[in-house]
């Protein structure tokens, strides 16, 4: 069975995706915005919406793409009409003309309004957003087009599990932002939806275990603002008073401050809960309970923020490893560079120049290595755009299983991809990072090193220690996909670094000195020192920590930044 997702990439699709590994018969395909290709892990292909005309390959389409709640006030009205809308008229319409089946239509739960308790399928519809309005003129326009085709309207609350950004990832940040809890007297009501369990819905309606129609979905059990936060924290509690967090978010809304307004007291400590009767009814029993399905998230909110993403793995491999190298103005030091790639012992390799509109005669001195040797190539960026953004280019032209990086100015010594690859393929590692020397801008080695931990580095331990660099970070396609550094211009190295750790990968030390890291003068007091608010912004907003544990992780930053600069 072929099942084409819609939104694949975003939050619901990655854990579809997850949830659809498990069953041989089903071969998924996707449509996104953002991403297109056939490399993704458990995924046959994804297409750009401008590509794919024809459904006639697929048995199933899951309308999962639009815009949700906009909380940031990115979107206008006309933003929702052009994706929520017409964008679900164009899909469905090749679905009409096609051999699929069936069609799944993500709507929502706000269709019927605010406030209300126990509503079923059948109540009338009052929507207050954009968003809500927008999904009630979708669901009218299938019905009324739907012809012999089977369709499914799913109406969930509010869906939550890893990856999710919503309501209820802020309402968690905001507990760890707090000394304790001040929800334990706001005992109201309300209907939630662990994506696990929308996972298994979908599942069953694959498998012809739900007759078409229009259907609420939440976990059948409702859970109250003092539940939710006693599971998501385990902080004291304390009774503060419905009336005192009203009269809070009257003043708010005087003031015009939106964090915590009457719009947000009536979300976290209003009721809301939908009758799920029909679909037990239909004999669906959800595998997760709703304290279960809380417990899930709680433990996916342990991990670094950040977005959930399909696995970019090539089928096969060209090169045992891709060299990832960004270039500006480095025309004193490319050679020397490039010099130690070619001379390392493993020769299957690529090394991805990527020039960042360099203004001095960095392009002629590496069109003089990609004129001798194919598998040196160049890639011209038309303006300046940072190392982060220029390595990502790179990233995604690779070819090889293993990912390398060598800054334009730095060298490996000769053995470096031979030690570390071997000890990455005999220990089934799926990143690595060493030790490395330092030398001046006259090449000349000096006595400092830098002796990288004897311990597996985590999440936490290089939030402590600014321990990989990279010019000797190494990790492997094949078991965690293609990875990207986020538009940074400062710390997008290190934001990767944290980015794969916080998935629970730990990166393996290599004591062994395997390159040299070149120090300009100046470069190190005056550059460090000045990073110091910036890295504590990076912590707070970039990260997600709370303001207290990243004052915790600043200082000790710090604390090893100068041990390592001044004192090793």
């Amino acid at each position: 069975m072929n099942v084409l997702i819609t939104g694949i990439s975003g939050f619901l699709g990655f854990n579809l995706v997850r949830s659809f590994n498990k069953i041989n018969e089903v071969k998924i395909f996707g449509l996104s915005s953002t991403l297109k290709g056939n490399n993704y892990q458990f995924v046959e292909k994804i297409y750009s919406y401008e590509e794919l005309d024809d459904f006639n390959q697929f048995d199933v389409v899951i309308h999962l793409a639009g815009i949700a709640h906009d909380i940031g006030g990115n979107y206008n009205d006309s933003d929702y009409d052009r994706v929520n809308v017409n964008l679900t008229k164009q899909i469905f319409e090749k679905f009409v003309n096609s051999s699929a089946t069936k069609f799944i239509f993500l709507s929502s739960s706000k269709v019927y309004g605010d406030n209300l308790k126990d509503i079923c399928e059948d109540a009338q519809l009052s929507p207050v957003s954009k968003y809500a309005k927008t999904k009630v003129e979708c669901e009218k326009w299938l019905e009324e087009n739907k012809k012999e085709k089977k369709i499914y309207v799913l109406r969930p609350a509010m869906i939550h599990g890893e990856g999710g950004r919503g309501n209820l990832n802020l309402l968690n940040k905001l507990l760890s932002n707090l000394l304790f809890n001040p929800f334990a007297s706001i005992h109201n009501s309300r209907s939630f939806l662990c994506v696990e369990n929308f996972c298994f819905l979908i599942q069953e309606i694959i498998k012809d275990n739900v007759i078409p129609g229009t259907y609420n979905v939440a976990d059948y059990k409702p859970l109250s603002l003092s539940r939710v936060t006693t599971i998501l924290s385990d902080k004291k509690r304390l009774r503060i008073p419905k009336s005192l967090f009203k009269l809070i978010s009257s003043f708010f809304e005087v003031l015009n401050i939106s964090i915590f307004n009457r719009s947000v007291f009536n979300k976290l400590m209003g009721d809301f809960v939908i009758s799920t009767k029909k679909l037990e009814l239909q004999g669906v029993f959800f595998p997760y309970s709703s304290e279960e399905g809380m417990m899930n998230s709680r433990n996916s909110f342990k991990k670094v923020k950040q977005n959930c993403k399909l696995l970019e793995i090539p089928s096969s491999f060209e090169y045992l490893v891709s060299i990832i190298t960004p270039v500006y103005n480095s025309g004193l030091f490319l050679d020397e560079m490039i010099q130690s790639v070619i001379s390392q012992s493993i020769t299957n390799w690529e090394l991805l120049l990527v020039d960042d509109f360099s203004s001095d005669n960095s392009i002629s001195i590496i069109e003089k290595y990609t004129n001798k040797y194919p598998n040196i190539n160049l890639i011209k960026n038309s303006k300046n755009i940072g190392p982060g953004l220029s390595r990502n280019k790179a990233i995604k032209k690779a070819k090889g299983r293993y990912i390398a990086f060598l800054d334009s100015d730095d060298v490996w010594k000769k053995d470096k991809l031979s030690i570390q690859l071997s000890f990455m393929q005999k220990n089934n590692i799926s990143f690595s990072h060493a030790s490395y020397g330092y030398m001046d801008e006259e090449s000349n080695i000096s006595n400092k090193i830098f002796r990288v931990s004897s311990f597996p580095i985590t999440y936490k331990n290089l939030l402590k220690k600014t321990e990989i660099s990279c010019l000797t970070a190494i990790f492997d396609v094949s078991l965690i996909g293609k990875q990207y550094m986020p538009d940074l211009r400062q710390a997008e190295d290190y934001s990767l670094w944290l980015k794969i750790l916080g998935n629970g990968i730990v990166s393996y030390p290599i004591k062994d000195v395997l390159a040299y890291y070149r120090q300009r003068k100046g470069s190190v007091t005056n550059r460090k020192i000045s990073l110091i608010f910036k890295h504590w912004h990076f912590l707070y907003h970039n990260q997600g920590l709370s303001f207290i544990v990243s004052i915790y992780y600043l200082f000790l930053w710090g604390f090893n930044g100068l041990r390592k600069y001044y004192i090793s």
